[in-house]
């Protein structure tokens, strides 16, 4: 009887193990479920929109927004685009300054100088530039995408108070932009091409910017003209800057 016993109490030991490992594989086998399903969920949910920013005629300092309940300073100068920040959640991006307290023991005063919103998955270019007679900031948005700017091609932005006429010689095509206008005009895939522009003076058109562009393959090329600043030694100038940038054809991700 005692005998009998025993194998009755080995066989229940045995079989809570079997139960308890049967438990444990499936909780486990529940965690990799989850696991792969929050995966498959982040490589569904598409990346949040971003802007770059670039400043017109000056540097434009000291501006922020807030991102996710914390301040985020932006970076707009006029000699390069800055790098990439996230566009809010809806899209609305209120950019303000900080001024003073007006106590000792005060907190400094938000400005609000833009507000600005951002439809689309972007990305987005925004210029933005001072204004003489106000705190707040012209600021003009632009789809950066590569739908609306393909690769191998030149988006053409003109911030000169004058009009200029643009020519890639390659393509021997040739284009008018007037003061704020912009034009996306291909290059191929040729690895390099002559680009000539010229202001509309009163004497006529004068050539002023003449110069080989590098193309890369697989890359697109954003150039801006602006009126170049008067200096000391030339205060009368009326050349033209150019300011290029390089994006490279993003990877597509992994499936």
């Amino acid at each position: 009887m005692a005998l009998f016993e025993r194998y009755l109490i080995k066989c229940g030991q045995r079989a809570a193990r079997i139960r308890l490992g049967i438990a444990l594989t499936g909780a486990l086998t529940g965690c990799l479920f989850s696991l792969f399903a929050l995966a498959a969920q982040a490589q569904s949910e598409p990346s949040p929109a971003t802007f770059r920013t670039l400043a017109i005629s000056a540097d434009v300092p000291e501006v922020f927004y807030d991102l996710r309940g914390k301040p985020v300073q932006v970076t707009a100068a006029t000699s390069g685009l800055s790098m990439p920040n996230e566009v809010p959640a809806g899209g609305r991006v209120v950019f303000y300054r900080l001024q003073p307290a007006e106590t000792s023991e005060g907190k400094p005063r938000r400005i609000t100088v833009a507000d600005v919103r951002l439809s689309g998955t972007g990305p987005f270019l925004l210029f933005m530039a001072e204004r003489p007679d106000s705190p707040e900031l012209t600021v003009q948005v632009v789809d950066d995408s590569w739908e609306t700017h393909p690769a191998e091609t030149i988006r053409l932005f003109n911030f000169s108070r004058r009009n200029v006429v643009v020519k890639i010689v390659i393509k021997d095509l040739v284009v008018e932009l007037q003061t704020g206008q912009d034009r996306v005009l291909p290059y191929g895939k040729t690895g390099q091409f002559w680009f000539q522009a010229a202001t509309q003076e009163p004497e006529g058109w004068v050539m002023r910017v003449s110069a080989p562009q590098v193309s890369p393959p697989q890359t697109r090329i954003t150039a801006i003209l602006f009126d170049q600043k008067p200096t000391p030694d030339r205060p009368l100038t009326r050349e033209l800057d150019l300011v290029k940038f390089i994006d490279v054809v993003p990877t597509p991700p992994a499936p």
